[in-house]
């Protein structure tokens, strides 16, 4: 059983985000018995595909991390850093993505309040991570009924929120006026709230400052919001104007997670090997971006991935 004690807080950890410089540090969580609640009648509750393989998903992880420190890139892990309600993590069988619980920006974390019953309580326990990490939130949700699960930080001035299954759009017109006091402008996309389409990330990512992979079909709803206003945008054509080239994903590589990578630095990328067809390929590699491949067997199983497991703290500033 884990302990209840208080602990000592940490010295002040460096974060930040917003640039695209080489990945220094994350957080990952190692599940315990957590794992055990998931049965095949409740995969569904705590947004499983399928019962995962609990001895698998925990090699997965912990290669995961070895993989990270090879590379020199430190990682926390969850369980270290909680003790008021650690005991909490025993009944969260989904926080093993971290991902999904809050965004690390320049300015402090944006906390996501989870929209499934099974994940409620999710929040409460990275908020604890991150205070005794000495992160600053920057943006927590008020309401318990709130729905809010992730963002993503396009560059210093722009952030990207999305209207999905896994949002409200009145918890997101929460934190866009609050999002505008540090970005000059978001890029709202309104996907409706299908139930098709869940995190922000599942739909479009980052490879570099100058590079994007995205499943434009979903993203045709675009929006962008200022201090002075909102007008209808084409999203690619938009970043295509800031400098941002687009490639695109096929329906086939959207169902394979196709954008959920970590970009390790500008230009290089951790991915599934089956999650990107040839031609995608292709492109990426006349574009220079190098690709180093992970394959986490029971993650994927479970329906999760590799970006979603991963809460990305800190990017050097060199780009």
């Amino acid at each position: 059983m884990r302990s209840g004690t208080s602990k000592t807080l940490l010295p002040s950890t460096s974060f930040g985000y917003n640039s695209m410089g080489a990945l220094k540090s994350v957080m990952l969580h190692i599940p315990g018995r957590e794992l055990e609640l998931v049965k095949g009648d409740n995969c569904s509750k705590y947004m499983f595909k399928s019962v995962p393989d609990s001895k698998q998903y925990r090699k997965d992880l912990m290669n995961l991390k070895t993989f990270f420190q090879n590379r020199g890139i430190v990682v926390h892990e969850l369980s270290d850093l909680v003790s008021l309600n650690n005991e909490m993590i025993n009944y969260l069988p989904c926080i093993t993505r971290v991902h999904d619980t809050a965004v690390i920006t320049d300015h402090g974390a944006i906390v996501s309040s989870m929209a499934h019953e099974g994940r409620r309580d999710e929040q409460v326990v990275i908020r604890e991570a991150l205070q005794r990490l000495n992160i600053p939130l920057l943006y927590e949700f008020d309401d318990p009924l709130d729905a809010f699960e992730g963002c993503m930080i396009i560059s210093d001035s722009t952030l990207l929120v999305m209207n999905t299954a896994f949002h409200s759009e009145s918890s997101n017109w929460k934190l866009i006026p609050g999002a505008l006091n540090y970005f000059d402008e978001v890029l709202y996309i309104d996907i409706g709230g299908s139930a098709r389409f869940s995190h922000p990330y599942r739909l479009f990512n980052k490879v570099s400052n100058h590079l994007v992979l995205a499943y434009l079909p979903a993203l045709h709803k675009s929006f962008r919001i200022d201090r002075y206003g909102t007008e209808r945008i084409d999203l690619s054509s938009y970043l295509k104007f800031k400098g941002v080239e687009t490639v695109e994903l096929s329906e086939q590589e959207y169902k394979n997670m196709g954008c959920c990578f970590i970009a390790l630095e500008e230009g290089v990328i951790v991915h599934h090997p089956h999650a990107l067809e040839k031609n995608t390929l292709k492109e990426l590699q006349k574009r220079g971006v190098q690709m180093v491949f992970f394959q986490p067997e029971a993650i994927l199983a479970g329906g999760g991935s590799l970006r979603s497991h991963t809460l990305r703290l800190l990017r050097g500033n060199e780009c």
